[in-house]
């Protein structure tokens, strides 16, 4: 089943590749964000409509400003973070028992590596540029 959209507005380009950030007028929802994304294969919404309508709005497509983009770039590198963080380094190091099993090498490993990733923030070219540490075997 396809959804019509009739109406977009506050289209904004997010990444270089074509990527927009947009509120769109969803016939169940009323106004709702969304972001049309090239890579997406979904078709119950027509992309291809949806930029189309964007272009054609009241002021068109804008390019998001340097601190808009920076912003939502930092988002995404904290979220990526947070994931290893949760996924990977914490199961290890806030259970006693596998904790207990390494090694103190391994321990100091595991606890480099857990300030490296809290400390991406840091980094001097965040968020444009981010160096991941390398996760302890």
């Amino acid at each position: 089943m396809s959804i019509e959209i009739t109406e977009v507005r506050n289209a904004k380009f997010i990444t270089p590749n074509g990527d927009i950030d947009m509120e769109i007028n969803h016939p169940e929802y009323g106004w709702i964000g969304y972001t049309l994304s090239i890579d997406d294969t979904d078709t119950e919404i027509d992309n291809a409509n949806l930029k189309q309508l964007a272009e054609d709005s009241t002021g068109g497509i804008a390019a998001l400003d340097q601190n808009e983009w920076e912003q939502k770039l930092s988002v995404l590198i904290r979220m990526q973070r947070n994931y290893i963080l949760k996924e990977f380094v914490d199961p290890i190091v806030t259970n006693s028992l596998r904790w207990s099993e390494l090694t103190n090498t391994q321990q100091q490993q595991w606890t480099n590596y857990r300030r490296l990733l809290l400390d991406i923030t840091s980094q001097s070219d965040f968020p444009h540029s981010v160096s991941w540490p390398t996760k302890p075997e």
